[in-house]
């Protein structure tokens, strides 16, 4: 019986690490393969795990210079959350920084709207009841009582108002190795491609210290619109042409403040990883 019991109880245990793992899953999207890499897998994917404590950053939703520097700094994206939920706190936020072994962890809380929901409490009282009841004999009435108690229920509703929040949080570690070219690519809007009345390109959002993008001084806002004479229309595009020519000098075809320039870029050996 004693045996039953301890198996039982382990069995529970194991249940219960099973759900907490599921419930960081669904609220956490990861950059690899999954969400919780063996620590030496993480070079395979150009990234260092870090093993100390993580440290939180907070900005607004229009503030992209923090994520900026971050990149600057040779940070590389590890995975990303994003969910409507009440409020969290920057406890549980480096909780799973740490679980996937990330150095910072960037968050934006913004406020949604305050709803209210009526949960339903039932109540039973008491309720005394005296039944009285008459009888005759040879010497005439007399009277006898009886207490009953029964229970009424009460039913009633009870509003609850809490708040909604939009979370999104962002966790960053070190890259193993120096990019290819070390510059955080984003596609075209429209009114970019009508302002500088060109057909294509990709713009530069930021730029790693140190790297061949940073050698070459190409700098955010930066539009490459060729990459060894030949025109960039994708980011996927210009990805693909880096990978073909790392460790090679290529030319790049940029825009920057209305005017167009050729540099030359001295670019890196690809990383062990498929995610530059």
């Amino acid at each position: 019986m004693q045996y039953r019991s301890n198996s039982t109880l382990i069995l529970l245990c194991i249940l219960t690490l099973l759900t907490g793992c599921n419930q960081f899953q669904s609220s956490f999207v990861s950059d690899l393969d999954h969400p919780h890499p063996d620590p030496l897998d993480y070079a395979k994917y150009n990234r260092v795990a870090f093993e100390g404590e993580p440290r939180a950053i907070e900005h607004q939703a229009n503030d992209f210079d923090t994520l900026r520097r971050l990149y600057e700094d040779g940070y590389a994206s590890l995975g990303s959350s994003n969910f409507e939920d009440q409020l969290q706190s920057k406890s549980h936020l480096l909780e799973q920084a740490k679980l996937i072994k990330a150095e910072v962890a960037t968050y934006f809380i913004d406020y949604l709207r305050t709803e209210t929901v009526f949960h339903k409490r039932t109540e039973k009282e008491p309720e005394d009841t005296y039944i009285r009841t008459r009888y005759r004999d040879e010497y005439g009435y007399y009277y006898t009582s009886s207490h009953i108690t029964s229970h009424k229920t009460h039913v009633t509703y009870e509003p609850e108002t809490y708040s909604l929040y939009h979370h999104s949080a962002i966790c960053w570690t070190k890259r193993a190795s120096p990019p290819i070219l070390g510059a955080w690519l984003d596609e075209l809007t429209t009114l970019d491609l009508n302002t500088n009345n060109i057909q294509g390109g990709v713009k530069v959002l930021a730029t790693i210290k140190s790297s061949p993008a940073w050698s070459a001084r190409i700098i955010p806002n930066n539009i490459i619109t060729h990459i060894n004479n030949t025109p960039i229309n994708r980011v996927t595009q210009a990805n693909m042409l880096l990978k073909e020519n790392a460790g090679q000098t290529i030319t790049l075809t940029i825009i920057t403040n209305n005017q167009t320039k050729t540099v030359e870029a001295e670019l890196n050996t690809a990383p062990p990883s498929p995610m530059d």
